[in-house]
């Protein structure tokens, strides 16, 4: 698996997850289990530093400031 999400790329991830779980545990409870899903993916996707939506169309944002 070659790496395919940059530095930019990883550090926006990694916020949204981290906000979409500080909104999850404020929130009110419906529909929590979308944003878990969400904010699981983006955090899966950050720390393997690879997005499979990227691979098909041969994207990447690796060295791209």
């Amino acid at each position: 698996m070659k790496r395919n999400v940059g530095k930019r790329d990883w550090l926006i991830r990694v916020l949204l997850s981290a906000a979409i779980a500080a909104f999850t545990f404020i929130g009110n409870g419906e529909g929590k289990i979308w944003f878990y899903s969400i904010g699981l993916i983006l955090l899966a996707t950050a720390g393997l530093r690879f997005c499979p939506l990227y691979w098909p169309f041969r994207w990447s944002t690796v060295g791209k400031l």
